[in-house]
């Protein structure tokens, strides 16, 4: 009976012993579980980027392969393990933070760096039309500058590229966008000033004193043209208008106008200068008269003196003079015709060139060929 119960109670220890070591297994592979989820926990974190997790790894494979031999050591381990990995978690967690505290630090004194890069180009630019147009765009990428938290050391070469690049786009933007408004205003100033020199130039050109039939064609004519290019200024659209062109037929319509006035100018002057010459050879000078012909017409001088001698005279607009002196005796004429023409030439400034004498008969001298008595005239 004594050994009987001795057998049992081995037994019994013996059982006891085993359950305590599946026990402690299950209770180490529970353990495995939640060490495999606390570092997969970690690596989602991005913890195991500031500790490593190898040695933690090494030690759950060795409590794996302690569970069915020595579960009581393998669950001595997992204890380790899992102080271990609380421990590397928290000092992790405080790299992390410094790293984070450290790029903050980056990101401000980047982001003030790349905001005084933002400002120097501003500073640089001198063209307050450029300014303006590059103004909302330049407004734009500010707040956005602002918005943004900055850039880490490592990404500020590329980032501050990209800016520089951004920048100048937009003042090359700018600058193309203010060439042309130039170019526009400059074109409106032209326009203005070409609309000035029309209106000048019409009114010069209307006060001319027209007298010969020619001068009087070219006039209207020259207006007409005046009238084309005011319809042309208001009708063309200012980026389509050929201000260069327009000029240039205004400086040949106020050349032409000029011309006119001195081909006025000039006879009437050389017919003053006639008039003046015949008086002081004591000729009484009948009151000028045009007498229209082919050429556009000619001004007609009658002078005569008591002893019946005459002189007429001729003015064409082509600057061709003809005069007769006829009533004389013989030659004496030749004496008043060589005042005539020395007075004209050295008092009066009058120069005449191609001279022509024909001698029609003794008594009668004429110069050129027009016809002296044409009846086709009209008083001055």
């Amino acid at each position: 009976m004594s050994h009987h119960d001795s057998y049992y109670y081995e037994l019994e220890r013996r059982r006891r012993e085993e359950l305590a070591r599946q026990r402690v297994a299950q209770s180490v592979r529970e353990y495995i579980n939640r060490h495999r989820e606390s570092i997969s926990s970690m690596i989602r974190e991005g913890l195991n980027k500031y500790v490593s997790l190898e040695n933690i790894n090494r030690d759950i494979i060795e409590i794996e392969s302690l569970l069915n031999t020595n579960p009581f050591m393998a669950r001595d381990i997992s204890y380790r393990v899992q102080n271990g990995i609380y421990h590397l978690r928290n000092i992790a967690i405080e790299a992390k933070r410094e790293e984070e505290r450290l790029i903050r630090e980056q990101k401000s004194k980047n982001k003030e760096k790349i905001l005084e890069l933002y400002y120097k180009n501003i500073r640089a630019i001198d063209d307050p039309i450029l300014i303006d147009f590059a103004k909302d765009k330049f407004d734009s990428l500010k707040r956005e500058l602002l918005e943004e938290d900055g850039k880490t050391d490592r990404d500020m070469v590329y980032y501050t590229q990209e800016i520089e690049r951004r920048i100048k786009n937009i003042i090359d933007s700018a600058n193309s966008s203010a060439f042309e408004w130039r170019a526009k205003k400059e074109k409106e100033r032209e326009k203005k000033i070409l609309e000035t020199k029309i209106e000048i130039i019409a009114e010069e050109l209307n006060n001319e004193k027209v007298e010969l039939k020619e001068n009087e064609e070219k006039k209207n004519e020259l207006l007409r043209q005046i009238e084309n290019a005011k319809k042309s200024l208001s009708n063309e659209n200012i980026e389509n208008l050929n201000i260069s062109n327009l000029n240039e037929e205004m400086d040949k319509i106020s050349k032409e106008t000029e011309d006119i006035a001195i081909t006025e100018e000039v006879r009437r002057d050389v017919v003053k200068s006639i008039i003046k010459s015949l008086k002081d050879s004591e000729f009484t000078v009948e009151h000028p008269e045009i007498i229209q012909d082919d050429n556009g017409g000619v001004v007609k001088i009658t002078a005569k003196k008591p002893s019946g001698k005459r002189a007429v005279c001729k003015i064409a607009l082509n600057g061709k003079l003809e005069y007769l002196f006829d009533n004389y005796e013989g030659l004496t004429c030749v004496k008043d015709i060589d005042k005539f023409t020395k007075e004209l030439e050295e008092i009066y400034s009058v120069k005449l060139s191609n001279k022509q004498v024909i001698w029609e008969n003794p008594d009668r001298i004429s110069k050129g060929a027009l016809n002296i008595d044409n009846d086709n005239k009209r008083t001055l």
